[in-house]
């Protein structure tokens, strides 16, 4: 079982997680482990002490549900866009949508982060097949969520030359 406070504990980038496994795999994966980090940054350890010495169950299951109502919200907003196809991802804190209608310079560069002034993830950072696809958090609040999507509404319906 891999676990990781990151999403679950609204730690989104502290990058802290735990691993459950029999002993030989254990073995092995603390081996691979200890290429990536040599340990948690201290303050993150005593961040995660203070989530586990209360009632951390209540404070993840609330960040759960923070979390599902921000990408229901992100894909309702998204909806309007014609052409845009976004799906619902069952985890994380980001949807992937295809924009057929632009090119994969339109998508990188031209429409974002200027002038929408929202900073997005191109889609060939998640493989070459990603050319018209953008990656969008919502692990932001409800209102820059909103924000975002009127500057991108803005942004596709009067583009930059």
């Amino acid at each position: 079982m891999v676990s990781s406070l990151s999403k679950s504990a609204g730690l989104t980038g502290w990058r802290l997680g735990g691993l459950i496994a029999p002993a030989p795999e254990s073995s092995a994966l603390i081996l691979v482990h200890q290429y990536f980090m040599t340990c948690a940054p201290l303050i993150l350890q005593h961040v995660a002490t203070l989530i586990f010495e209360r009632h951390w169950q209540p404070l993840i299951e609330n960040n759960r549900l923070d979390e599902l109502h921000r990408r229901n919200l992100l894909l309702t907003e998204l909806r309007p866009f014609s052409g845009w196809q976004t799906a619902a991802p069952d985890g994380g804190l980001f949807v992937f949508s295809n924009i057929p209608q632009l090119s994969e310079i339109e998508c990188a560069s031209r429409y974002f982060p200027h002038p929408a002034k929202v900073i997005t993830v191109h889609g060939n950072a998640f493989g070459n097949r990603g050319d018209r696809f953008i990656r969008l958090s919502y692990g932001i609040s409800t209102e820059n969520i909103r924000t975002a999507i009127r500057q991108l509404r803005a942004a596709l319906t009067n583009p930059v030359g």
